[in-house]
């Protein structure tokens, strides 16, 4: 159950948010880009492991193989991973 309504999460997007581009139209989100370094062995690999926290109203028509711009860059939807309190998290991959 959750506590805060969908203006609530509304007014936290668009104050810590940025503007994601889909083709069925603008989103507002919390994009995370986080620089990852992975061990494997021998072998390190280095990135990245972007992020996209989006109302779930709002993206529902979202889905993987989708494209998203974001800052001028464009992602391919990895993943999409509803938490069950209306908010969406996206795993994002370039």
């Amino acid at each position: 159950m959750t506590v805060e309504s969908a203006a609530d999460r509304l007014v936290l997007l668009e104050d810590f948010g940025v503007t994601a581009s889909f083709g069925f139209g603008d989103v507002t989100g919390i994009f995370n880009a986080p620089h990852e370094m992975l061990e494997g062995g021998a072998v390190e690999i280095d990135g990245e492991a972007p992020t996209l926290l989006c109302r779930s109203a709002d993206i529902a028509s979202a889905g993987s193989g989708d494209s998203v711009t974001i800052e001028g860059a464009t992602y391919e939807v990895y993943s999409v991973q509803p938490d069950g309190t209306g908010m969406t998290l996206l795993e994002l991959r370039e």
